[in-house]
């Protein structure tokens, strides 16, 4: 598996935390499956939703955490991975 850090308690943290998150979220869809399609609201996922409950009602509020979410992993994606990308083609050749 790959190494998150050089420091084997960081990257075991890291992993601990990567894994607790996926365990949330299929939780998370196991209970939009069974009825309730608003847990999947990114604000709930987070918890805005015990600062400001009104930000999970309603469909325009759903749509706006799918749009900040897309919106952060296309900045992730571009500005965060960007040099990962180039390391892997320069192991390639």
């Amino acid at each position: 598996m790959k190494t998150f850090f050089s420091n084997r308690y960081a990257d075991a943290f890291a992993k601990t935390i990567l894994f607790c998150g996926m365990i949330h979220m299929m939780v998370f869809i196991w209970i939009a499956l069974q009825g309730n399609p608003y847990i999947l609201n990114v604000f709930t996922v987070i918890g805005l939703d015990l600062l400001f409950p009104e930000l999970v009602q309603g469909m325009p509020n759903f749509v706006l955490s799918f749009c900040l979410t897309m919106t952060a992993y296309t900045l992730i994606y571009l500005y965060l991975t960007k040099n990962d990308n180039r390391k892997e083609m320069d192991q390639k050749k």
